[in-house]
């Protein structure tokens, strides 16, 4: 079966036609959209990969890059305590003298988001678009049977038989989802009249049909009421998308949250083996006029909010989306353990080799003249 003979796929140009462009030709090579969207939402992350990688290898070596200078810096918060804008110019001095930019990962995070953000509405539209496009096709050439059968070219029989035909020509299921197009929720198999209505327009009906409104709600009745309905029955789905996606999404960010509490937890070892308090630094934050933001308060409030907007998303799009959304949780996650363990080992050995190619200060004997005099003489 080809792709237009299944689905089709809207033209566009630009990123949309690149993201059109990928997911029919996965479509054409695996002949499900289920599982073409599964290999579609993995290319995509393989796509990204580098700048995921380039993300987290440039904050963790600004963060160990910070780290050798920490002392430096709370001497002059203390010194500063009370002119937050003297601390933030001798703290911007400093890292001028020990050659770090702190805008270096903060524009290389913020142009991470804003791409993440661009492919996910990106593929929200892409995906919608796919869904409407594909259902509308449906109706269409569902009334186009009608017409026929209204002007005595085809009997009942074939009516009957082309109707079912056609609709699971244009239906798509995948696993328990009976059509992916549709959400995956108590949404019914068929669509109520006025969906069907409303992708029907005058233009696609015959010129001999005087009323119109009329004329689509018995179209209406004749395919679906007294045919398709019958047999169609029963929900889309049965939420379990809608359920996985809430909760990849809550298991990624309590990841990413445990990830973040463990870096704390060696940073602060460290600190306390330089002799560097915590405490001390953050009376001094709270006594400046510096905002500061509780990261660890900030992930617990993310945990929950971020899978509430997956269900509510999910609820109100095709399942399309919502295996997207699901497959791309736990293929970011898979990957993101490799991505830091990699950027681990690539620190490390760049520590290493810092440390080996350090110039070797010979241990100076202050006596060393005295002997060499008495051997002279």
């Amino acid at each position: 079966m080809t792709l237009l003979a299944a689905i089709q796929i809207p033209k566009a140009g630009g990123l949309n036609g690149l993201i059109y462009g990928l997911l029919g030709g996965i479509y054409d090579l695996v002949g499900n959209y289920g599982f073409a969207v599964i290999l579609f939402t993995l290319v995509l992350r393989l796509i990204v990969l580098p700048m995921d990688f380039g993300n987290k290898y440039f904050t963790k070596r600004n963060a160990a890059k910070m780290a050798e200078f920490k002392d430096e810096d709370s001497a002059l918060k203390q010194q500063f305590a009370n002119n937050p804008m003297a601390y933030m110019t001798a703290r911007r001095e400093m890292y001028r003298r020990n050659g770090y930019n702190p805008m270096g990962s903060s524009l290389f995070m913020l142009a991470n988001v804003v791409l993440t953000l661009f492919i996910f509405i990106t593929v929200f539209s892409c995906l919608g678009s796919v869904s409407t496009l594909n259902i509308n096709n449906q109706y269409k050439e569902l009334s186009n049977i009608y017409i026929q059968y209204q002007q005595g070219t085809i009997d009942e029989d074939d009516f009957k038989i082309q109707l079912d035909a056609t609709y699971e020509q244009y239906n798509s299921s995948f696993l328990w989802v009976h059509n992916i197009f549709r959400p995956d929720t108590w949404a019914s198999k068929t669509p109520d009249s006025a969906e069907f209505n409303k992708a029907i327009s005058d233009n696609d009906l015959p010129e001999t049909a005087t009323d119109k409104a009329a004329y689509r709600n018995e179209m209406y009745k004749a395919i679906y009421t007294d045919n398709l309905a019958k047999t169609k029955t029963g929900w889309n789905g049965y939420f379990l998308l809608v359920i996985l996606a809430a909760v990849t999404m809550y298991f990624s960010t309590t990841i990413n949250m445990k990830t973040m509490q463990k870096k704390k937890a060696e940073e602060s070892k460290k600190e306390v083996e330089v002799g560097y308090s915590i405490r001390k630094t953050r009376e001094l934050q709270s006594d400046s006029a510096i905002p500061s933001i509780d990261p660890a308060q900030m992930g617990k409030i993310m945990k929950y909010v971020l899978p509430a907007i997956m269900v509510i998303v999910t609820l109100s799009s095709n399942a399309a989306f919502a295996l997207y959304i699901s497959m791309g949780a736990i293929i970011q996650t898979s990957l993101g353990f490799g991505i830091n363990a990699l950027v681990d080992v690539i620190l490390k050995k760049q520590e290493a080799k810092a440390k080996a190619d350090a110039p070797k200060h010979p241990v100076i004997n202050p006596h060393s003249r005295y002997f060499k005099k008495k051997h002279d003489k």
